[in-house]
């Protein structure tokens, strides 16, 4: 792929001069190889440097396969820019409206200092005309990895965090509000733990004691 598609090369009067390359943005040389070259004063060509990115791929199929490998439940296929936890497999126990994305994310933040997103029911807000929250299909908290910023040490830590948790799942306690602006609540919220029962449960024993 490399070769035939970036092509780390200029052609000369015929001949091919390879090129040096350092990690940087692939469009950037397609629109170099678009645009002409680089010249010195004289119009001689100055090879340009190919600024070619890694993605943080390696590390998000590195993360996500430790944590599959030890239980943790995420989303599969793992994603080219972040690995998502799937919540609602992670923290039964908790329902949607003591918002279990956040629970997640925030004991993930006391744990070990790590900064997650959830993308659950508190960033899909409430019905203005019931008042009740959308109660999405997903439940997540996203580990966005940003290019070239970590090591793989941090994703190790990032896994034996979450491993921790996973281990201790049931100790993790829903969340409500104690602040809600009326937008950007996933920015602006404030929350407060609370105890929780696990309505699952309850309803599967309801329906076997009827």
């Amino acid at each position: 792929y490399f070769d035939n598609v970036i092509k780390p090369f200029v052609i000369q009067n015929g001949e091919r001069i390879a090129v040096p390359v350092v990690y940087g943005d692939a469009e950037k040389w397609k629109l170099m190889q678009k645009d002409g070259y680089y010249r010195d004063k004289n119009g001689k060509l100055m090879a340009p440097l190919i600024t070619f990115r890694r993605t943080g791929f390696e590390q998000e199929r590195g993360l996500g396969n430790k944590l599959l490998d030890a239980g943790i439940p995420i989303v599969e296929p793992i994603g080219t820019h972040a690995v998502f936890l799937d919540v609602k497999r992670f923290l039964p126990h908790i329902d949607q409206d003591n918002y279990p994305a956040q629970a997640l994310a925030s004991a993930l933040f006391v744990e070990s200092g790590i900064r997650a997103m959830e993308r659950g029911n508190v960033s899909s807000g409430r019905n203005k005309k019931t008042g009740k929250n959308y109660r999405p299909a997903l439940e997540l908290v996203r580990l966005t990895i940003p290019r070239r910023a970590y090591t793989n040490a941090h994703m190790d830590l990032v896994a034996d965090s979450i491993i921790k948790l996973y281990e201790n799942r049931d100790s993790i306690k829903g969340l409500e509000f104690t602040y809600e602006p009326e937008d950007l609540r996933f920015f602006q919220g404030k929350f407060k733990c609370v105890e929780v029962t696990n309505q699952l449960n309850e309803t599967k024993n309801a329906e076997m004691t009827l």
